[in-house]
């Protein structure tokens, strides 16, 4: 019965009979808005937690040999990594520092500086 429901409701779309009523019947179709994006820049616990995750992303890219992908995310990390104090910088997985920092180092070479 849903299916049933479904494609009529689609059917009904993409005639252009898509109307109010149309739009009661089929709630699958009513989406919630997308988050605005905030323009402030990150600060204290976020920003380090968006540093770790960053470089999370560039491993799973490492490790997928997307080197492509990798260096963009790393670069993106080393930016925000570089806007850290010393304190921020320790709060840092070391895991992740020594990634971020050698390893990766010596096949993309510096980057940042």
């Amino acid at each position: 019965m849903m299916t049933v429901k479904l494609m009529r409701c689609r059917l009904d779309q993409n005639e252009g009979l898509w109307d109010n009523q149309t739009a009661k019947e089929c709630p699958f179709f009513n989406m919630p808005a997308k988050k605005n994006k905030s323009d402030k820049p990150l600060e204290g616990k976020a920003l380090i937690k968006e540093v770790c995750r960053r470089i999370r992303v560039a491993r799973s890219y490492w490790d997928a040999h997307n080197n492509r992908a990798c260096r963009g995310e790393r670069e993106k990390a080393i930016k925000l990594y570089e806007t850290l104090d010393k304190m921020q910088r320790e709060q840092v997985p070391q895991v992740l520092r020594v990634w971020l920092r050698y390893r990766s180092e010596k096949y993309f070479g510096k980057s940042g500086k």
